[in-house]
């Protein structure tokens, strides 16, 4: 079962109304499923608002940048992409709730059947 991908994102607040978007940076050889079930796990992520997926809260608007988005022939789906915008959208909004720098997460990324 593909397990593999690596995705580095940067996260600006934007003021309440406005939609959440993603932004993707030229990477060498994009790949376009795995962008989309990325953005589609960080808009996830957003809708919930409170960054812990078993406690969703209100909306939050949030300008995300794409800046590395890296990816493996074999080990790689797009299932591990949309979880990786869920949790990074969590590491992100938790740091904003507890006034702290973000940390990596490096995990294997459970995919959900």
């Amino acid at each position: 079962m593909p397990t593999y991908g690596h995705v580095e994102l940067d996260f600006e607040p934007l003021p309440a109304g406005e939609p959440a978007i993603c932004v993707f940076a030229r990477t060498p050889a994009s790949e376009p499923a795995y962008e989309e079930a990325l953005q589609q796990g960080v808009l996830r992520g957003l809708a919930g608002g409170t960054g812990r997926l078993d406690h969703p809260g209100p909306a939050v608007a949030a300008r995300v940048f794409v800046r590395s988005l890296k990816w493996h022939e074999v080990d790689s789906c797009e299932q591990v992409f949309l979880r990786l915008g869920e949790l990074a959208t969590a590491e992100a909004l938790s740091c904003a709730a507890d006034d702290r720098d973000p940390q990596p997460i490096i995990t294997r990324v459970r995919l959900y059947t």
